[in-house]
């Protein structure tokens, strides 16, 4: 689990460099990405694998916002939607 979780992060990163560079993103659905990522980003950085992301009982709101988010970017950001999408696949890699 920990290459698919450093995967994850890597996934994340280059996510976090495509949303800086790409242009014409409304300031709402920027601001709701990059706060989507960070929570993520944070949940992975803990000090356990077991207790980075949520257990399928929690909480699933971060993959619904991802989820959300791909099919809003899909025509006009389909980069965006690309990386998102994969974030998503990881996360259910994982079990989530």
């Amino acid at each position: 689990m920990p290459q698919r979780i450093e995967k994850l992060k890597s996934t994340l990163e280059e996510l976090r460099r495509e949303l800086d560079q790409t242009e014409g993103l409304e300031p709402a659905e920027r601001n709701l990405l990059a706060s989507t990522v960070s929570e993520l980003q944070q949940r992975l950085d803990r000090a356990s694998p077991q207790e980075a992301l949520p257990q399928e009982n929690e909480d699933n709101s971060l993959e619904e916002r991802l989820e959300e988010l791909e099919g809003r970017f899909q025509v006009r950001h389909p980069a965006l939607a690309g990386l998102i999408l994969r974030v998503v696949d990881a996360l259910g890699q994982l079990g989530i």
